[in-house]
C-alpha cells in the first residue's frame, strides 16, 4: 500500500519511508503520532530545497 496519511500505516508493519523511489527510513510497530511526525521531516526537506531555486530531495 503507498500512502500519504498516517491513519492507515498504524496499522502495518513495518512501514517504509519512500523518497524519490528509494526507501530511506523504516518504522516497525508504528502508530500514526510518529508516523505523521516522520512524516513532516520530509515537507521540511522539501520546502528548504524549494527555496533554495534547486529541485526537492
Amino acid at each position: 500500500m503507498v500512502t500519504h496519511g498516517s491513519g492507515a500505516p498504524a496499522h502495518s508493519d513495518p512501514v517504509l519511508f519512500l523518497a524519490d523511489g528509494r526507501i530511506v527510513d523504516e518504522m516497525r510497530q508504528p502508530t500514526a503520532e510518529p508516523v505523521l511526525e516522520r512524516m513532516k521531516r520530509f515537507d521540511v526537506f522539501r520546502v528548504t530545497a524549494d527555496d533554495s531555486g534547486g529541485p526537492a530531495p
